[in-house]
Formats: structure tokens, C-alpha cells, sequence
């Protein structure tokens, strides 16, 4: 695999949050920690979210959003006013979507692409590899591409407060949105609220929760002490390899191993970072984040944003008797009759109409053409 580029995340406008280290009080000091910070996006996936908008060529970060923006190109644009030039901004992403985030973000980053896609633990264990090689005091930054945050001032402040943190101390770092709602789409972080800790608005993390049922859900809404676990880390390159030694011993001998070509990235182990390290660890903490925050990750969603956001659409839709349906379509007129909570979503070469409360089934379709498409050819 080659090796990834070195970035430089620059936190020149997080001199509030960084006001707040100790370790690191000193201009001087500062300055190395905003220069040792490492900045990286994940923009992989396989497309089958949002069928038949996305695809595996281009995955749902890639899809024109709000205004024709990309999710992809938000997550760019947010971290901007932090980034020196693109050497300081890296995407990683897989060899089949290449090209395509090259054409979307441009000269914006520089594009690192996995050989194949095997979930976030590889990709960023051998980020951190490459940066340790570049600079053994790295403090990194993992983020996906996928997210929706309408209010950015909020996440950078406390993206930089995160890296201050980091910075002094030898845990790994998250960051947890306050849930508004019974969610059952997202993963839980619990966290001890009586343990903050001092100088620092950010509470040492008790346990991880799988995707809950609806009652469940409503539980952890009402406990107070859960948050929505939005895949955002933050560590030193040597707490994070450091942890990855310790609770992943059979992946990191493998991302080795791979590094010296004496392994194929398919051999490496499919696995999350969740799994693999952080539901582990006992050197994890979390800021409570109370911005607004949407995981893109199905087409109701994604329907529902473009169209409270979108600031014109040309779609033009009827409706008789019928309320709360999602449209994406051209140059036609959608009328609806006596249905209502439905997604309509028109493609090239594909047409799907679905409940909303049934869109994460979406997925399966995929799985049918697929097998489909393998009879025919057999055939």
C-alpha cells in the first residue's frame, strides 16, 4: 500500500479552547501542539444506503446535498478556517471511489485510497503508522464525511477543545452529541456525569451501547447521562497506537505485516474501531456536544434535509389527501393520492418508492439486483 501523505492540522482559531491547557500554557507550547496536530476524513463506503441515488462508485458523501454541496465537500468546508493549504488535509477513501473524490474535492486535500474498504479500525491504525513515521508527536484527528452539522462554529470550538485535551493527556478522545430524540439508528456512549473532569468539560466514558429498540431508546433519552456516538477521535498517535497494541494485537501485527508487503490488505481484519479498541479501553473520555448533528445515513434523512435546507427545488409535487411524503425527482410532476409517508426517489435507471419507517430495508434491494445480476451472467 503507499503510504499516506503527513498533514498538519493548524488550530489557529482555537485560541479559546486552547487557552484551557495546562501542560501546554506556554505561546510556544501551543504552537507545537497546533503544529504536531494531523487532520484525517474517511469518505469510503459501499453505496447501498441511499439506492438508488448512491452507488458504489459514488457513495452517499459524494451525492450533490444541499445546494449542490457535497456532504463530503461540508466536511471539507467546516475544517477549513483550521487548515494552512491542502498538505495539511488528507481523504481516505478506496481505489473503486478514487476518482471520484478527487473530482469532487479537487485540490482542496490530497486523496489517500485504500486498496479495498476494511472498516475504520485498518484505516486509521495505518493513518496513525504513517504519521508516527512523519512525527512521533502527532496529536490525530478522525472524522467520517458523512455528517450534517448546520451550526460548524460550534463543532470547530469544540473540535479544538478536544485536541487541546488530547494534547496533555495520555486517553484517546471523543466527541458525543446530546440526544434530542429516541433515537434507534445511532450507537450510545454512557458516561459518568459525576466525574467531570477538573478545568475540562469532558466526563470519562462507562460503556458503549449497540443501536437500541424504541423503548430502549426513550431509557437512555431519559437517563441524562448518554450521548450519541458520532465517530469523531481524537488521541496522540502514541496513545492510539499504544491501544491498538494492547486490544488489537492480531490487527496491528496484520497492518504490519501489510505494511511490509509480507500480507494482502484483503487479509487484514474487517473490524471498527469501536470493536477493536474503544469499547475496550478504559483511557477514553467524551465532550457532550450540544450543536445540531445528523448522521446522513438514510434516504428520509437525506430527503428531509435537502428539502428543509435546500434553498430552491425544482421538483414540482401534488397532493391530494395524502401528507409527509419525500420526493427527489426532475422534470416532472409527482403527484401524490391518498398515500402519505412515502419516499419517492427517481434515478437514471431506477425508480423506488418505499415507506419511510422501511428505508433502512433499502439495502436489501441492493443485495437482490445483485444476485440478479450474477443469474444472468451464469445464465
Amino acid at each position: 500500500m503507499k503510504k499516506l501523505f503527513s498533514l498538519v492540522l493548524v488550530l489557529g482559531t482555537a485560541s479559546a479552547s486552547l487557552n484551557g491547557m495546562r501542560e501546554t500554557s506556554s505561546p510556544g507550547a501551543k504552537n507545537k501542539v497546533m503544529k504536531d496536530t494531523f487532520f484525517v476524513v474517511l469518505a469510503g463506503g459501499s453505496g447501498e444506503r441511499l439506492w438508488p441515488l448512491s452507488s458504489q462508485a459514488r457513495p452517499k458523501q459524494l451525492l450533490p446535498f444541499i445546494n449542490g454541496s457535497s456532504l463530503l465537500e461540508q466536511t471539507v468546508h467546516r475544517v477549513q478556517p483550521l487548515v494552512k493549504n491542502k498538505n495539511h488535509l488528507v481523504v481516505v477513501t478506496n481505489t473503486g471511489q478514487l476518482d471520484a473524490v478527487k473530482k469532487v474535492i479537487g485540490k482542496q486535500a490530497t486523496v489517500f485510497a485504500e486498496p479495498e474498504g476494511r472498516n475504520t479500525a485498518p484505516a486509521i491504525l495505518t493513518t496513525c503508522l504513517e504519521i508516527n513515521e512523519k512525527n512521533e508527536d502527532a496529536v490525530v484527528v478522525v472524522l467520517p464525511s458523512d455528517h450534517f452539522m448546520p451550526q460548524p462554529e460550534k463543532f470547530v470550538s469544540l473540535l479544538c477543545a478536544a485536541v487541546a485535551y488530547a494534547s496533555c493527556y495520555d486517553q484517546l478522545v471523543l466527541l458525543g452529541v446530546k440526544p434530542t430524540f429516541p433515537a434507534t439508528g445511532y450507537g450510545y456512549i454512557q458516561y459518568q456525569a459525576d466525574r467531570m473532569v477538573p478545568g475540562w468539560m469532558c466526563f470519562p466514558v462507562q460503556k458503549f451501547h449497540e443501536k437500541p429498540a424504541k423503548d430502549q431508546a426513550q431509557a437512555y433519552l431519559d437517563q441524562g447521562d448518554m450521548l450519541w456516538n458520532i465517530g469523531i477521535f481524537v488521541g496522540r498517535v502514541q496513545v492510539f497506537l499504544e491501544q491498538f497494541k494492547q486490544h488489537a494485537p492480531d490487527l496491528y501485527q496484520a497492518v504490519q505485516a501489510q505494511r511490509k508487503n509480507e500480507l494482502q490488505y484483503s487479509q487484514v481484519p474487517r473490524i471498527s474501531i469501536d470493536h477493536a479498541v474503544l469499547e475496550k479501553s478504559d483511557k477514553v473520555v467524551v465532550f457532550p456536544a450540544d450543536f445540531e448533528w445528523h448522521d446522513v445515513g438514510t434516504l428520509s434523512t437525506f430527503l428531509t434535509l435537502k428539502a428543509q435546507h435546500e434553498k430552491e427545488t425544482k421538483t414540482r409535487v401534488i397532493s391530494v389527501d395524502a401528507h409527509d411524503n419525500l420526493v427527489c425527482a426532475s422534470k416532472k410532476v409527482v403527484a401524490f393520492v391518498g398515500v402519505s409517508n412515502v419516499c419517492v426517489v427517481e434515478a437514471e435507471d431506477a425508480l423506488l418508492i418505499v415507506a419511510q419507517d422501511r428505508v433502512e430495508s433499502v439495502r436489501d434491494i441492493v443485495s437482490l439486483i445483485k444476485e440478479e445480476e450474477k443469474k444472468e451472467k451464469v445464465g
